[in-house]
């Protein structure tokens, strides 16, 4: 039987934690440092913060708290994160180059994880793997349901459509190497209704790495159904 996780994924933005529906509106809903440390003593399976503002300084709007994050980066953050969490730590969010998987390694990060990187320069990721193995990259793709039924592969915060089928970016991502794959439905994103079918259809055709599957689930039954 295999090993079925637990994985919160806190979305960072500008240095707060966001709520986000529909990749599109981000409700800030306090600071992460406190979450994280309540994720962590909750034993959890494993944690990921994904940054997903448009610049990697945040800014938590203070400096008097108890863990004094004020202004840093992102690293920085994952750096104050990792002196909390006592589970795997998986980071992310605006990796473009080696030189960003090494920063994140070195702040604490267990694993990193890429989006858009996979599609506009999956040498890069490549090389990661080749340098940190395949077990410390996670690929994430982002897939968007249209009104017809159509299902598509988006990058760039779900803005940008790429010409892959779902099967078809999950094929490239194994062939690049990543050791796990995380699925998000934008349109379940927030919605509080499960996990949509087609994310947990792609989920079981995936057999070579790990899944994580995410968007939507509030519930014991939701959960179960991605098991």
């Amino acid at each position: 039987m295999n090993y079925k996780r637990l994985i919160p994924i806190l979305l960072i933005k500008d240095g707060l934690l966001v709520r986000s529906e529909l990749f599109q509106y981000h409700q800030a809903i306090g600071d992460p440092i406190p979450t994280i440390k309540r994720m962590s003593d909750w034993n959890v399976d494993e944690l990921c913060l994904i940054n997903i503002g448009s610049t990697s300084s945040l800014d938590s709007r203070r400096s008097d708290k108890w863990h004094n994050l004020g202004k840093t980066t992102f690293s920085g953050l994952v750096q104050q994160a990792s002196k909390f969490c006592h589970c795997p730590l998986t980071a992310g969010g605006r990796i473009s180059s080696l030189d960003d998987f090494n920063r994140l390694f070195e702040s604490g990060a267990d694993k990193c994880i890429v989006n858009s990187l996979c599609f506009t320069d999956s040498t890069v990721v490549a090389n990661a793997v080749k340098t940190y193995g395949s077990q410390a990259v996670i690929g994430a793709l982002d897939i968007k349901i249209s009104s017809n039924g159509d299902s598509m592969v988006a990058i760039h915060n779900g803005k940008t459509r790429i010409q892959l089928s779902i099967n078809e970016a999950i094929n490239h991502l194994i062939a690049i190497g990543v050791g796990e794959i995380l699925l998000s439905c934008i349109d379940a994103d927030g919605a509080a209704s499960g996990y949509h079918p087609e994310i947990l259809e792609a989920a079981q055709s995936i057999s070579s790495v790990p899944v994580i599957v995410n968007s939507g689930a509030v519930t014991a039954i939701h959960f179960s159904k991605a098991l």
